[in-house]
């Protein structure tokens, strides 16, 4: 059998969830971090809209980029993952 009969399989580790994203292969600026953000936002209002607005204030602010990131990912994952306890809960 010849190599073209056998096609290789490419496999990428594709993180869907922007959180395992961010945590996987952290931003390395702070526009990856606004990126990021963009799309990790939404969630975390809905989830909790207390720690968005301390998340948007801190954004704002003139915080050292790793301090901020650091501050940016903790927030996030809290309040996702509280909202997953809280989901579990309710079922």
């Amino acid at each position: 059998m010849s190599n073209a009969a056998h096609p290789h399989v490419i496999r990428m580790h594709a993180y869907l969830h922007p959180l395992h994203r961010f945590e996987a292969h952290p931003p390395q600026d702070r526009s990856a971090l606004l990126r990021l953000w963009a799309e990790l936002g939404p969630m975390v209002r809905l989830a909790d809209p207390a720690r968005y607005r301390s998340v948007q204030e801190a954004l704002e602010e003139n915080i050292p980029f790793p301090v901020l990131m650091l501050y940016v990912f903790r927030e996030t994952r809290r309040a996702l993952e509280s909202e997953g306890s809280a989901q579990r809960k309710a079922e």
